[in-house]
Order: structure tokens, then C-alpha cells, then sequence
């Protein structure tokens, strides 16, 4: 007995010690270790260090992590010959490139010179002046204005007109031995006398309402490299002798309505790259005469009403890969001249009557991958091409994955959109039409769904109120249609259904007075008929039911009055409402079909 408990004994000793050693003995890879904890973060100069412990016996396994990338900040470094872009975090250059100075000169209020992008100068030479002007092209500034010094005594503020009394307004680069960085709120409102205004480089903010109401300024020149960073609201509105300024590329943000009611305003450029990410409330709304607009492209935003009443505008341009995410309200509304828009694949949301009444809007390229679903009061698109007699066109790009719902509907009363065809393109992904994308476009006669259509759902009401579609192939892929999809589509005389199609909500096709086809073929895998499908397709005079289906909902085909032939591809099995059995000899032909259809169509019908 005893020699047997302890042979049980030893064996457990061995067996303990065999799991030991297999956990964490002779074999490194059969260590059991955690996730580990980072005791050393990455770099771009040296790796970092997880280390893992494992659970069995303590053994540490040093993890190396990979080094990080360099993080290259925008301001470019220089020394006299060349200038980089430099890490935030080690000061690895990159980009090395040898200066570049300009064939412009550059000035201040002491001194000309030649300068690099980069802003090394080069040829400093102090102005040589014959009356009030350098040969450079620099002009003395104008004396007797107002300053005030700013809080941290850091430059000074332009604060008004002072004693000077001139049309011509030259902002000096300094004051008092300190730069002049500000023009102050209202500095100059109201003041009918300026006629042009020069603004040096040293500006970083022009304040709110700066030249608000300068009716005959016509001329706005900032010094190239400019560094205003701030345009504040109001900051030249009603200004409206100014035709075209350019913008400096380093304005980050503006108020609103920055050139409102600028009514002789053609042009409006940036002189580079702008840094610009939002385009302010009502910005350039108002602004009559201006023709074209190129969006910068880190815009991300378009705030409400931006170019609000801009009559003129036939062109918007996105530059290069935008970064443009909101459309806002109101933002084009008005805008009757605008003949083409794209809505770029970064857009996420457009806002109410964004492009409300735009009358002559030849073409939509709707190319954004995912837009979110609007309600059904936005009309965002209420109005437009009701000046054309052939209506917009609505191109739906290759990246986009789904229709937003309501992005294209019109409620009662308002403005219909003139849309009279919606093509999507081959190669496309886009998988779902929404909720009332495109209802009510009462003009729209053709939906050119592309060959290899990936679309596999359309929304309830999606289609519905397209009172003009005369013919529809809905293309192969699309498995469900939604309640009320096409209804009220008053032209549409023929349908082809589908193979993949597999069902068919209440009321998809209500309404459709003049339906006489429909096709289905053999191989439909059609299973469901929602109620009301077929509600008062009049002129529908017959119907197969495909092998596939199994239900039928109730009034599905109620006032088909035209309807006198019905086959079944499959007659077993069929009850209706209250179980009651449908014999294969009530199905047994097209006119006997019709008949049993017609006593039944209050009732649901199931096949089982």
C-alpha cells in the first residue's frame, strides 16, 4: 500500500516536472508570455522596448518596436544658401533645396531686397528715394494715420484715419520701432474717400468690419509673402467698388460675411497654396459679378450662405485632393448661373438649400463615398436646372458606396429639381440607395444603372413621384426594393425585373397608371410581393408570378383593372388568409388564375 502511494507520488513529481519543463524549461519557444508592457516609446532616432514576462516561470522576452517617422513641421528652416524642412522631434532635415529668390523685389519701409520662399533674404539695399518713391517700387507710407499699441507691447494696431486725409493708403511695415501687425476693428469704416489701400506683410489680422462700407475702394494689394493669419468679419463688406483681390496664402481663418455685398467683385484668388480650412458664414454672399472660384484645398469647410445670391458664378474648381467635408446651408443658394458642381469624395454632409434655385445647373458629379442622410425638409437641390429645357444630369461616381437619403427630393410647393437623367457609371461600388433619394424629380425619364451594378438595395420612396420615367431595367444585383420605391411613376409603361431581385415592398409600384409590361424571366429569384405592390396599375394586363415567390401580401394587385391573365410557375401549396388552400386547379390557366387572384386580393397568400 504504501509502496503504492508513493509510486503515485513520484509519478505526479515527474509529470509536475515534465509540464515545467515543457511550460519554460529546455525549449525557449514554449515560454507562455503576456502582451507585455512598453517600457520604451518609439522614436524616429531609436527603437522602442516591450517587454513580455512569461506566466509560467518570470522569463523576460525583449520585444523591439519599430521606429516611428519622422514628423516634419511646415515652416521651412534656411541658412544662407539653402533651406529644409526639419523634425519636430530630432531635427533630421528633409527636402534640402538650394534658395530660390524671387526676380520681384521685396520691400519694407527701409530696405529692398530679394527674398526666397523660404524667407532668407538676399541684395538688402536700403531704399534710395526720389520724392516718395524707391525705384524698387516701394512707396513711403502714408503719415498721420492712428496706432495703438497692443496688449503685450508686442506691435501696434491701425486704429483710424488720424489727420491724414489722402485716397491712397500705404500701411507701414513699423511704427515707433516696433512692427505694425494689426488693423483694428471698424479702423476704417465708412470712409468714402479711400480708394486703394497697400497692406504690408507684417499684418496678421485684419479685425472686424476693418473697411466695412468703403464704397469706392477699388484697389487691395497684399505685399507677396504676406502673413495675415485672420480675416475678421465684416472685414470688407459692402465694399462695392472692389473688382478682384488676391488673398494672401497664409489666412487661416475668417469671420463672417468677410466680403459680403462686395457687388462689383469678379475674382477672388490666393497667392499660393492657401492654408485656409473654412470658408466663412456668408463670406462672399451678395457678391453679383463674381464668375468663378477655386475652393483651396484644405478647405473643410463651406459655412452657411458663403456664396449665397452670386449671380454670376458658372464655375466652382476644387483644388487638387481636396479636404472639403461640409457643404452648409444655403451655401450656393442662388447661385442661377452656376452650370456644373462636383461633390467631391470627402463630403460628409450638405446642409438645407445648398444649392437651392440653381437654375442653370447643367450637371451633379456626385462622387462623395459616403455622405450622410439628410431629412426631408433639407431640399438641397430644390430648383435646380428649371432654366434648361433639358434639365441636369446627375452622374453618380465609382466611389460612391450609398446614396444619401433625401439628397435629391422636393417636398410640395417648392421648387421641383428639372433632373431629366441619372446615370451611374461602370465600376462603380455603390450598394444602397436611401430613404427618398431621388423622389419627385417629376422631369427625370431615364435611370441608366451600370452594367456591372453592385446596387443591392433601394430605398423606401426612393424613386417614388418620377411621374416622367417611361421605361425601367432595373439592373441585375438589386435584391430589395423598398416600400413605395417607384410608385406614382405615371408614365412608366414597361418594367423588367431583375433576376437577383428578391423582394418587392408595399406599394413599390402603386400608382403607375400606364404599366403595361412586365418582365420576368424563368430565373427570377423573386420570393416576396409586399401589399399594395401593384395598387391600381391599370393598364397592367398580364403577370407571371415566378417560381421563387412564396408571398403575397394583401391588395397587392387591388384595382388591376386591366388584369386578365395571371400565371403561377409554381401552383401547389398556396393558401390564403385564414388557411385556406388555393387547389392547383384554381391556377390551372392565365384567365382562371386572374379570376382566383381578383376573389383573393384582400387576403395575404402564402405558398407552403
Amino acid at each position: 500500500m504504501k509502496k503504492t502511494i508513493l509510486s503515485i507520488i513520484i509519478c505526479a513529481l515527474l509529470a509536475f516536472t515534465s509540464v515545467i519543463g515543457i511550460a519554460c524549461g529546455q525549449k525557449p519557444c514554449a515560454h507562455v508570455f503576456d502582451q507585455g508592457e512598453v517600457v520604451r516609446q518609439a522614436t524616429c532616432v531609436k527603437e522602442g522596448e516591450n517587454q513580455h514576462k512569461c506566466i509560467y516561470c518570470g522569463a523576460i522576452w525583449a520585444e523591439s518596436i519599430a521606429k516611428v517617422e519622422h514628423e516634419y513641421g511646415d515652416a521651412l528652416k534656411f541658412d544662407n544658401n539653402s533651406h529644409w524642412k526639419e523634425c519636430v522631434n530630432c531635427g533630421e532635415k528633409s527636402e534640402i533645396t538650394t534658395h530660390d529668390f524671387s526676380t520681384d523685389m521685396l520691400y519694407d519701409d527701409f530696405n529692398h531686397y530679394l527674398m526666397c520662399e523660404c524667407g532668407a533674404v538676399n541684395d538688402q539695399t536700403e531704399h534710395a528715394f526720389v520724392g516718395d518713391n524707391c525705384s524698387c517700387g516701394y512707396k513711403k507710407a502714408t503719415t498721420g494715420l492712428e496706432f495703438t499699441l497692443m496688449q503685450g507691447a508686442l506691435g501696434y494696431e491701425v486704429t483710424g484715419l488720424g489727420s491724414y486725409l489722402g485716397q491712397e493708403i500705404i500701411i507701414p511695415y513699423s511704427h515707433n520701432g516696433k512692427p505694425v501687425v494689426s488693423i483694428g476693428e471698424y479702423a476704417f469704416l465708412d470712409k468714402d474717400g479711400i480708394a486703394s489701400v497697400r497692406i504690408p506683410r507684417s499684418i496678421t489680422s485684419i479685425e472686424r468690419g476693418a473697411f466695412k462700407d468703403c464704397s469706392n475702394l477699388n484697389s487691395v494689394v497684399f505685399d507677396k509673402y504676406g502673413q495675415l493669419k485672420t480675416l475678421g468679419s465684416e472685414a470688407f463688406s459692402d465694399c462695392v467698388s472692389l473688382q478682384s483681390i488676391t488673398l494672401p496664402k497664409s489666412i487661416q481663418t475668417t469671420g463672417f460675411s468677410a466680403f459680403f455685398n462686395c457687388s462689383k467683385l469678379e475674382r477672388v484668388d490666393f497667392d499660393g497654396e492657401s492654408v485656409l480650412t473654412i470658408i466663412g458664414h456668408e463670406m462672399f454672399a451678395s457678391c453679383e459679378a463674381l464668375s468663378s472660384f477655386e475652393v483651396p484645398k484644405y478647405v473643410r469647410v463651406i459655412e452657411e450662405g458663403a456664396f449665397f445670391g452670386c449671380e454670376a458664378l458658372k464655375t466652382i474648381v476644387f483644388k487638387g485632393k481636396t479636404s472639403l467635408k461640409t457643404i452648409s446651408d444655403n451655401a450656393f443658394r442662388e447661385c442661377t448661373s452656376l452650370e456644373q458642381i462636383e461633390i467631391v469624395e470627402s463630403v460628409t454632409w450638405i446642409g438645407a438649400k445648398a444649392f437651392y434655385n440653381c437654375g442653370k445647373l447643367q450637371s451633379i458629379q456626385y462622387n462623395a463615398i459616403e455622405c450622410m442622410n439628410l431629412s426631408f425638409d433639407t431640399l438641397t437641390f430644390a430648383g435646380v436646372g428649371t432654366d434648361l429645357l433639358d434639365g441636369t444630369k446627375i452622374l453618380v461616381g465609382v466611389k460612391v458606396k450609398r446614396i444619401p437619403a433625401y439628397i435629391f427630393s422636393c417636398l410640395d410647393g417648392y421648387i421641383t429639381p428639372n433632373v431629366s437623367e441619372i446615370e451611374f457609371l461602370e465600376k462603380g461600388v455603390c450598394e444602397e440607395i436611401g430613404v427618398r433619394a431621388f423622389s419627385s424629380l417629376s422631369n427625370l425619364t431615364k435611370i441608366d444603372f451600370a452594367s456591372d451594378n453592385t446596387i443591392t438595395a433601394i430605398g423606401d420612396y426612393a424613386f417614388s413621384g418620377l411621374r416622367s420615367l417611361e421605361t425601367l431595367v432595373l439592373a441585375d444585383g438589386i435584391k430589395t426594393l423598398g416600400t413605395g420605391a417607384f410608385e406614382n411613376c405615371d408614365d412608366l409603361c414597361s418594367l423588367t425585373i431583375p433576376n437577383s431581385l428578391t423582394t418587392i415592398g408595399a406599394y413599390a409600384f402603386s400608382d403607375c397608371d400606364l404599366l403595361q409590361t412586365l418582365n420576368v424571366s424563368d430565373e427570377s429569384q423573386l420570393s416576396s410581393i409586399g401589399s399594395y405592390a401593384f395598387f391600381k396599375c391599370i393598364a397592367l394586363t398580364n403577370i407571371t408570378i415566378p417560381q421563387q415567390v412564396k408571398i403575397i401580401e394583401t391588395c397587392a394587385f387591388l384595382d388591376c383593372d386591366g388584369l386578365v391573365s395571371v400565371t403561377f410557375k409554381n401552383t401547389n401549396g398556396w393558401v390564403v388568409t385564414g388557411n385556406i388552400k388555393i387547389n392547383e386547379s384554381q391556377l390551372s390557366s392565365g384567365q382562371i388564375a386572374c379570376q382566383t387572384l381578383k376573389d383573393n386580393v384582400y387576403n395575404d397568400w402564402t405558398r407552403i
